[in-house]
């Protein structure tokens, strides 16, 4: 049986002299932004929600979607991102979670996806998280919750 070593493990304890690691991927502070949407009518395809916003160089480590049941058959969102400064970057309507299943009330995060290159994601500039609707929902109240959590150096 061999003893294998993550990046930042050898980094830190198998190189001597050891290589600095961004405070970003260890040892690093965690952050939150958390913002809620109340639906008032039922949304359209097309539809996005603004649900907060995230600084330049923020490295995101899970963003989570929890909703009511705000759908009868088939209504699904995304969450992503638009960068404010469209010269940062291409925004991405799904970087964080596609096509969230929104027919029951649940929890989905990123962690839980096959979406691995949304984990360590670092933003290249100020950016906007988004809730795309991909289809009409029926309801016409309910909650809609977004947590990112986050590192910036």
């Amino acid at each position: 049986m061999a003893s294998k070593y993550g990046v930042n493990f050898t980094n830190i304890f198998q190189t001597v002299p050891s290589v600095k690691v961004d405070a970003s991927e260890w040892n690093g502070n965690l952050k939150v932004c958390y913002d809620t949407y109340e639906l008032t009518a039922d949304l359209a395809a097309g539809d996005k929600i603004y649900l907060g916003r995230l600084p330049k160089g923020a490295k995101v480590y899970n963003a989570i979607l929890a909703f009511d049941d705000l759908d009868a058959s088939g209504g699904t969102i995304d969450l992503g991102y638009e960068y404010v400064n469209s010269a940062d970057g291409s925004n991405d309507a799904d970087g964080f979670l596609a096509a969230v299943d929104v027919t029951s009330a649940g929890i989905v995060g990123t962690v839980e996806t096959a979406l691995v290159d949304s984990i360590g994601l670092e933003m290249a500039g100020e950016a906007n998280v988004v809730a795309s609707i991909n289809g009409d929902t029926d309801a016409t109240s309910g909650t809609l919750k977004a947590v990112i959590f986050y590192v910036v150096d």
